[in-house]
């Protein structure tokens, strides 16, 4: 079976564009979910439920990242790793916030 050159642009096509969506759907998009992790030594604290806890620290579940901590996001990520680049985030969020997270994606 021969595949004429109209053919294989049109594979080429394809591909360059799944390539492209591929990227974007991968890109992070400066925002955060975050699972805080709110717990501590006080027993009364911890027996609140997780959105009073929330509530009461002023810290929302979606972090909107500067754009500043995005381009440091993503040179790591381009120079060392994405692990690294995650680790990052993870140091970012307990200086900026005060608390552990108990887990964090982008949104």
């Amino acid at each position: 079976m021969k595949i004429t050159h109209k053919q294989v642009r049109q594979i080429i096509k394809e591909e360059i564009s799944r390539k492209i969506s591929e990227g974007i759907s991968n890109t992070p998009t400066g925002r955060l979910e975050v699972e805080w992790d709110f717990e501590t030594d006080d027993e009364e604290w911890n027996a609140l439920p997780y959105e009073q806890k929330v509530e009461q620290e002023g810290i929302p579940d979606v972090i909107q990242v500067s754009p500043d901590i995005m381009d440091e996001f993503m040179s790591i990520s381009t120079e060392e790793s994405s692990a690294e680049a995650d680790y990052m985030i993870t140091d970012w969020l307990s200086d900026e916030f005060g608390w552990l997270h108990q887990g964090w994606s982008w949104v």
